[in-house]
């Protein structure tokens, strides 16, 4: 019975950081990031805003972000920093924001022939997803978890 009662707790306290961790990206915060390479600016954004960012490293070496100074929600200030770019929000939900050109290269990256031992079909999100609103549309629906090496 303690355990059960143990349990109830955690998940409770659980349920309250994610909420209160919602409520704090709603607000205001000040932001101060310089002009740069958007491989430069978004870990400073990430850190500034609570966002995590998933967003292949290659692409955004040659991305070029603007200045951002002032306050505002940590969503509003990720859409200014990347307006006038390639950049795309594939998904957002609550803390983590994919790119998605991530899938893209993906898919670049494993079609390598130094992977062909490895390959197989493909099953998330399919070779049926193709266009860029396909591909925001899976992104959209679809929850997953992994580690990635990136950079």
């Amino acid at each position: 019975m303690t355990s059960m009662r143990s349990m109830a707790i955690i998940l409770s306290g659980a349920s309250a950081l994610a909420l209160s961790g919602g409520t704090a990206l709603a607000q205001q915060r000040n932001f101060d990031l310089p002009e740069g390479r958007a491989a430069d600016v978004l870990p400073s954004f990430a850190l500034q805003s609570g966002l995590q960012i998933i967003a292949p490293a290659k692409k955004l070496r040659n991305t070029r972000t603007p200045r951002l100074q002032g306050a505002y929600d940590a969503r509003q200030a990720l859409k200014r920093i990347i307006r006038g770019t390639d950049l795309v929000i594939a998904s957002d939900r609550n803390d983590v924001v994919t790119l998605r050109e991530g899938i893209k290269l993906a898919r670049t990256l494993l079609a390598a022939e130094s992977f062909d031992p490895y390959r197989a079909e493909e099953v998330y999100p399919s070779a049926a997803v193709q266009s860029d609103a396909d591909i925001d549309a899976y992104v959209r629906c679809t929850v997953h978890s992994a580690n990635a090496l990136t950079g």
